[in-house]
């Protein structure tokens, strides 16, 4: 935990020595995709499976932000859409050069995905409560608020992904 600490309050001060950068790799994540004997063909494959996944995730994810303020209520939209950025910047910034280093490219994209979902489901649920001001509210609150700690997890994940993968 202590080692964590250490790492997480270092990145977050934007620290980039080569020594740290070292340690978090070799502690965190151990190796990288080139390292791990994969053949150049699975290399490739499991950048495309990647690619097509992250497109659809994210396709999807653009709906509800072109959407909130046309099918929900204007001023639920704009606030949800306003904290969505928010919450992106405060993720980007604090949450998830930490992670990554703590669990790995793929399981915060993992993680990042689910919150997505998460962010999908409450819009949906915003729209079938429409007419409960309250609950429309919440429900698009809390989904913006997941939605943008996804983000700024899933933007750093996923450049890391991308790099592991590289040949």
């Amino acid at each position: 935990l202590a080692q964590v600490l250490k790492l997480w309050v270092s990145v977050v001060r934007c620290r980039t020595s080569s020594a740290v950068t070292s340690a978090a790799l070799a502690t965190f994540t151990g190796h990288n995709m080139q390292d791990s004997g994969l053949s150049a063909q699975q290399l490739l494959s499991n950048f495309i499976y990647m690619a097509a996944c992250f497109s659809v995730n994210h396709g999807t994810v653009t709906t509800p932000l072109v959407l909130a303020s046309t099918l929900l209520d204007g001023k639920v939209g704009n606030v949800g859409n306003c904290l969505l950025y928010v919450a992106t910047l405060f993720s980007a910034l604090v949450i998830s050069a930490p992670l990554v280093s703590f669990v790995g490219s793929k399981w915060s994209i993992i993680t990042a995905m689910s919150l997505y979902c998460v962010y999908i489901a409450c819009f949906a649920l915003a729209i079938v409560l429409r007419h409960a001001a309250v609950l429309v509210w919440t429900a698009f609150i809390l989904g913006s608020v997941c939605g943008g700690l996804a983000a700024g997890v899933l933007w750093t994940a996923q450049g890391s992904y991308f790099t592991d993968s590289s040949a």
